[in-house]
């Protein structure tokens, strides 16, 4: 549950923050898609050097990137293209 709030604040925070600054269309979803998004394969790289002895150190960082997409998606087709419609 964790991981998805953490997900949801950094989209959250990308889309208020071109809100605050009173960006337009294009630049508001650019800043959301690029707080929302980041690379987590460095991260499992690190976790899986780091701590071979503990492989389920791995799952929060997997969980997070799923859910990291999924949340993309939905931003992409709930707020996003029902506006171009």
């Amino acid at each position: 549950m964790l991981t998805v709030a953490l997900c949801l604040i950094a989209f959250v925070s990308g889309y208020l923050l071109g809100r605050i600054l009173g960006t337009e269309r294009d630049e508001t979803i650019s800043l959301l898609f690029g707080l929302g998004m980041n690379n987590n394969g460095s991260a499992l790289v690190l976790a899986s050097m780091a701590m071979v002895d503990h492989p389920l150190i791995m799952l929060p960082i997997i969980f997070y990137n799923l859910v990291q997409h999924l949340v993309a998606s939905l931003v992409d087709s709930v707020l996003f293209r029902r506006q171009m419609r």
